[in-house]
C-alpha cells in the first residue's frame, strides 16, 4: 500500500487503543496534516519524545520523508536537537532520509557539524561510512563538505574569541 505523503496520518486506525498514550497519538493523527506543516513526527522528533516517534513509525514510515514549512524532515530536527536515539529510529525506518537536503543543499550530516552534536555525527559515521562511498564528502549547494564546514565554523569561533 502506497503511503500518502500529504496526509501521512491517514491510517491512524492501525494504532491499538490499549492505553492513554496510544489514545493521545490516535487523536493527534486523526487531524489532517497540511502539506509543508509540521507533522506529529516532526514535533516528536524535535521534542525528544521517543515513545511517540516509535508509535508513529509503526503506523507510517513515509512521514519521515515529509518536509515541513521550514524545509526540514523529522531527522533534521532530531539532529539539531541532539536526539541520537530518535535519529536511530528514523534512520532505521527510512535510511534514505540521510540524503534528504534542505533548500540550501545541506544534509543531516551538515546539521550535525553546525549544531556541534558529535554523538550524532558519530552515529552517521558508524552507520553509513562503510556502506555509502563518498558519504562524508556530501556537499551543500555552496560545495561545502562537513570538513569544509567544520573549518569555517572553527575559524569563525576563533575570530569571535579574538574580538573579545
Amino acid at each position: 500500500m502506497e503511503q500518502d505523503l500529504k496526509h501521512p496520518t491517514s491510517s491512524f486506525n492501525a494504532i491499538p487503543d490499549d492505553d492513554a498514550h496510544n489514545q493521545e497519538i490516535r487523536i493527534v493523527m486523526q487531524s489532517e496534516v497540511d502539506a509543508f506543516q509540521p507533522t506529529p513526527l516532526h514535533l516528536a522528533s524535535k521534542n525528544g519524545d521517543i515513545d511517540t516517534v516509535r508509535a508513529l513509525l509503526e503506523n507510517n514510515t513515509s512521514a519521515c520523508l515529509v518536509y515541513d514549512n521550514n524545509g526540514f524532515i523529522p531527522l533534521h530536527y532530531a539532529v539539531i536537537n541532539g536526539q541520537v536515539e530518535i535519529m536511530k529510529e528514523l534512520i532505521n525506518a527510512t535510511p534514505q532520509s540521510i540524503w534528504m537536503k534542505l533548500k540550501d543543499g545541506r544534509t543531516a550530516l551538515h546539521l550535525c557539524v553546525e549544531s556541534n552534536h558529535l554523538e550524532s555525527l558519530k552515529l552517521f559515521i558508524e552507520t553509513f561510512m562503510n556502506h555509502h562511498e563518498g558519504f562524508l564528502n556530501t556537499t551543500d549547494d555552496e560545495g561545502n563538505t562537513i570538513l569544509d564546514l567544520s573549518i569555517k565554523l572553527r575559524q569563525s569561533e576563533v575570530s569571535n574569541k579574538q574580538k573579545l
